[in-house]
């Protein structure tokens, strides 16, 4: 019996793949076009930002190293693999001319799993004058200065992808009590209502939107930076993706969430109010104070876009538009 394969199961497995072509990044699209709801939500609380964005219709777009998760779109990747590989590619540029150093003992080197600790191990066995209480000192130093430049190149990698990344989350559904509790101020905000079907078909901002993969742990971006170095050129960096879409299932899959993401080329980008001329509507939390409804339905009445009271269901268990 064939099992069909869900959408998002799809779309992760084509981030993983270790080359990406253009009929991939076509299939991309493809799937999430046939997922991505027409209509999505951001729960805010009231403050100056949110009626700022509600008056301007913008979103709200920052980096990850705002978000009070530090885990999250943090990158876990081991760099032994990927700096042994580079080792072995670039061996006789790293070690220069050799005098006593046989093309064999090279050879031998090469072909060892770490060439150049190996090679550290044999500039020492050929030192006679140096005693072995000394030489292996000497090599713990060299495997704590290697594990100390593996851990600084992963925490480098992943500053430099939050910093120059800015996102966005929304929310498949308006009536989430999970929501409303931790992103509207429990009850006290409102939230606003996106459609996308007012945007046009080719608009960017659709194409920036993914949605998250709820998952028992993190991906190994290990094989990323592995391919980086097999296939250059075809090497699959949308597979970063999957850090930034990757969050844990037990923690937070009732988010029900769509990031939209944005890679920045220009380090000096500091737009935070990204335009998204879409919003439909505005939902108010049940314990909104009077003034606070009152300022939304001004603004909201002066561009024309309704606003709804929610109230919660007791028997249900479950907020309702009154």
């Amino acid at each position: 019996m064939n099992i069909k394969i869900k959408p998002k199961e799809q779309i992760e497995q084509i981030l993983s793949q270790e080359t990406i072509n253009t009929n991939d990044t076509k299939q991309l699209s493809k799937l999430k076009d046939q997922i991505l709801p027409t209509k999505l939500y951001k729960y805010r609380e009231v403050n100056n930002y949110s009626l700022d964005n509600l008056e301007n219709s913008t979103i709200w777009i920052d980096t990850p190293n705002s978000y009070d998760d530090k885990n999250d779109c943090k990158i876990f990747a081991d760099f032994t693999q990927p700096i042994e590989l580079l080792s072995k590619e670039n061996f006789s540029d790293l070690i220069g001319p050799q005098v006593d150093i046989t093309q064999n003992e090279i050879s031998q080197c090469l072909n060892s799993k770490d060439p150049i600790k190996s090679y550290a191990l044999l500039i020492l066995q050929k030192s006679t004058d140096i005693s072995s209480d000394i030489k292996n000192r000497i090599l713990l130093v060299f495997d704590s200065l290697l594990n100390k430049a593996k851990k600084e190149i992963t925490t480098s990698f992943d500053k430099s992808i939050r910093h120059n990344l800015k996102v966005c989350s929304f929310c498949e559904s308006y009536n989430s009590t999970k929501m409303w509790n931790k992103y509207a101020h429990n009850n006290q905000g409102f939230c606003m209502e996106y459609d996308l079907s007012k945007l046009p078909k080719n608009d960017i901002r659709k194409k920036l939107l993914w949605p998250v993969l709820y998952k028992k742990s993190s991906h190994d971006l290990t094989p990323l930076f592995l391919n980086f170095i097999k296939h250059r050129e075809n090497a699959n960096n949308l597979m970063i993706l999957l850090s930034l879409l990757t969050k844990n299932k037990f923690r937070y899959d009732f988010e029900q969430e769509w990031r939209l993401i944005i890679q920045l080329e220009n380090k000096s980008f500091k737009l935070q109010n990204y335009p998204f001329s879409c919003l439909s509507a505005v939902y108010l939390g049940t314990e909104i104070s009077i003034e606070n409804k009152n300022r939304l339905i001004e603004i909201s009445k002066n561009k024309n876009i309704p606003v709804y009271n929610m109230t919660w269901n007791a028997g249900k268990l479950e907020h309702q538009i009154i």
